[in-house]
């Protein structure tokens, strides 16, 4: 082989090799999806979102209720009087807890997500935000009446924080499906191999370049830049020689 046909055959497995690694990089993106995975996943909860936002224009009313009857008993008991509970116009209040909206949505859009793991995360879900809502209620009535900076504080905050508690109660329930087999995927994922580009698990890649290469591959730099770029291999076989 002249070596001319060498440095071809050299820059097809470089051009081989690098095409693995941006296959690879694309398999690891978020929740170990593909970016095609990604927008469809995203366009899915677009779509279940604005489903649900039409239905909660008509079931918003009767939630609503629900958490006055609720707010109406803690109210009572902070000492106002029912004048003064029925004087807050609620009309309309519905709208701004719409955030079981997203929260459903994410149950049902997010892929790799067992019919266990949805129902927890709608029976953890809908409760939080349900007691959630009755606090939001019942402090608005001091900083109504009494002007409580507190109460207003109170609001705010949970005005706040009600838009991002769908996406974290959604994190905390679903992260051992979503993130926790990645995390195990990078440790004991596939590797290329740096000289030929086959794809081989990370307990034999090394195995495979003596195997195939010879040790003199070892001290080659393409080698060694891959020991240097994961260095947890580096470690596995100075464990191996002891």
């Amino acid at each position: 082989m002249t070596a001319k046909s060498e440095e071809s055959a050299r820059g097809k497995r470089k051009a081989e090799i690098k095409k693995n690694v941006e296959v690879a990089k694309e398999k690891e993106l978020i929740l170990g999806l593909s970016g095609k995975q990604i927008i469809a996943f995203l366009l899915e909860f677009m779509a279940v979102s604005a489903v649900f936002l039409g239905v909660w224009y008509y079931l918003g009313a009767f939630y609503q209720g629900i958490i006055f009857s609720f707010a109406k008993l803690i109210l009572l008991a902070m000492g106002y009087t029912p004048i003064q509970i029925s004087a807050v116009n609620l009309s309309g209040a519905y709208l701004v807890n719409f955030n079981l909206v997203p929260l459903v949505a994410l149950a049902i859009a997010t892929p790799k997500l067992g019919m266990r793991r949805r129902c927890e995360m709608l029976a953890m879900g809908i409760p939080l935000l349900f007691l959630l809502h009755v606090l939001d209620l019942v402090a608005h009535f001091p900083m109504h009446f009494y002007g409580s900076e507190f109460a207003r504080m109170v609001v705010y905050s949970i005005g706040v924080a009600g838009v991002a508690a769908p996406f974290i109660i959604w994190f905390c329930t679903g992260y051992g499906d979503l993130f926790e087999p990645r995390l195990k995927e990078g440790g004991e994922g596939k590797y290329f191999c740096p000289v030929c580009g086959a794809e081989e698990e990370k307990v034999n890649i090394a195995k495979h370049i003596k195997t195939v290469h010879g040790k003199d591959a070892f001290k080659s730099k393409e080698v060694k830049d891959f020991f240097d770029t994961h260095p947890e291999l580096r470690r596995k076989q100075k464990r191996k020689k002891r």
